[in-house]
């Protein structure tokens, strides 16, 4: 309720919104254009030693890491619309309704969590198929798409055996993180003690994402056939 009375007042003060979006404009979006840089290169060096075989489209690459970029954006956006919306909705009258507006403003975050999620995770995905047939980022979206509903099972058995290990890791990590904060009584043997243990645990969910990669690029490797349009296949069997 206190949160809820507090985000009211802020939305109600003069030049709120003009100060949020100069905020966005300079730490988001240079941020995120940071990101979508470091994330093509990357995406394209690890693809290159993944598959030292493949057709690596850096152009398709960098739409797809574009594309995810402007669906986190889209998503927050959802979101804090959503949360106006409610405001607006609940608390316009006098006598503010704040237990109805938390519970019209959280209903929404798992559903557009979820959503940015999947959405996400299949971008993700995409730029394997765009280096297997060096086509653009539509084309790989949409052959992903395609590849990951006919074998669903064998993505999620992947991403679930692998994603088990990585949130032990997370785990691990942070219970050993509150230990040395709690423990420590030095502020620069803490910074240094939580630098080396974010550090290890990056190593280790970083050598998962590069087996899961690969697990992906075996699923996807073993069905070529998936991504040949229906037309050239009926002219190859007519042939």
């Amino acid at each position: 309720m206190m949160i809820a009375a507090a985000l009211m007042h802020i939305l109600q003060q003069g030049g709120v919104l003009q100060r949020f979006f100069g905020i966005m404009a300079a730490v988001a979006i240079p941020s995120a254009l940071v990101w979508i840089a470091a994330a093509t290169l990357g995406r394209a060096a690890t693809v290159r030693r993944l598959i030292p075989t493949s057709r690596v489209n850096v152009k398709a690459i960098f739409g797809i890491t574009l594309a995810r970029a402007g669906l986190l954006l889209a998503a927050v956006i959802s979101w804090y619309a959503w949360m106006v919306l409610c405001a607006f909705l609940t608390l316009s009258s006098a006598e503010p309704n704040y237990p109805l507006y938390l519970l019209l403003s959280m209903l929404a975050l798992p559903v557009i969590a979820i959503v940015w999620g999947i959405l996400n995770w299949i971008l993700s995905l995409a730029p394997l198929v765009a280096v297997r047939d060096g086509s653009n980022s539509w084309k790989a979206y949409s052959d992903t798409v395609r590849v990951v509903r006919r074998h669903r099972g064998e993505f999620v058995s992947v991403t679930t055996w692998l994603g088990l290990p990585r949130l032990a890791a997370m785990v691990i990590a942070f219970m050993i993180a509150l230990v040395v904060l709690i423990a420590s009584d030095s502020v620069v043997i803490g910074s240094i003690a939580l630098a080396i243990i974010t550090l290890a645990y990056c190593g280790v969910a970083d050598y998962l994402y590069i087996v899961r990669l690969a697990a992906y690029w075996q699923i996807i490797a073993a069905r070529h056939d998936e991504f040949v349009p229906a037309f050239a296949i009926r002219s190859d069997r007519l042939s």
